[in-house]
């Protein structure tokens, strides 16, 4: 007499093959992955997602958290550092627009003299 399964039988069958089968799948995704510089890196990220053992609320937060990118404090001391040198570059080209009048009116009385 053989035994045949039932539909729950089969489906927690199901569900160990797909839990083995996924950890070999997906190191042959990463291997590939690791072709190209950019997609090796979304293939870190992947891997430290995989690996985590809370995930995140916000994915965005933690693929620029995983590779290192800069925080909101770090973006706006840098918005003020642009904004400050922003407003040094425009008095030096001020400067320089002064000084190239300043040449060009010596050499006109040079050339007058």
């Amino acid at each position: 007499m053989t035994s045949q399964k039932t539909n729950k039988e089969r489906k927690k069958d199901r569900k160990k093959e797909d839990g083995r089968s996924k950890a070999p799948c997906f190191i042959n995704f990463i291997r590939c992955c690791y072709c190209s510089f950019s997609t090796k890196h979304a293939c870190v990220v992947l891997v430290g997602l995989y690996e985590a053992p809370k995930k995140p609320e916000s994915a965005i937060d933690f693929i620029k958290e995983y590779l290192g990118a800069s925080m909101n404090t770090d973006a706006d001391s840098l918005k003020t550092k642009v904004e400050e040198q922003n407003k040094a570059l425009q008095a030096k080209d001020k400067e320089i627009a002064e000084l190239n009048a300043k040449i060009a009116s010596l050499q006109a009385n040079n050339t007058h003299d």
